[in-house]
């Protein structure tokens, strides 16, 4: 596979930040879910959910979701700093 190529996961994340970054909750939540659907083990994923659980002040939820994409990659600065 070349190095260059973005793959349909890849938009995913893309989209739902963008969403996360634009207020849109909702889309977000629907990226980040299909993602995690498609990778069930992506860490930028959980991150992302785990921001938009943020978002709608589900608290534990997104603490478990930052410990999820901790769990799947550890040096995932964004999960790191937002569990702390």
């Amino acid at each position: 596979q070349r190095k260059n190529v973005i793959e349909y996961i890849d938009l995913l994340d893309l989209a739902g930040n963008l969403s996360l970054a634009m207020g849109n909750i909702e889309f977000a939540q629907k990226y980040f879910a299909e993602e995690l659907e498609i990778m069930p083990n992506s860490s930028t994923a959980c991150a992302g959910l785990g921001e938009v659980f943020l978002a709608q002040g589900m608290n534990d939820n997104a603490k478990v979701m930052f410990e999820w994409a901790i769990k799947n990659n550890p040096s995932n600065n964004a999960a790191i700093a937002a569990l702390s």
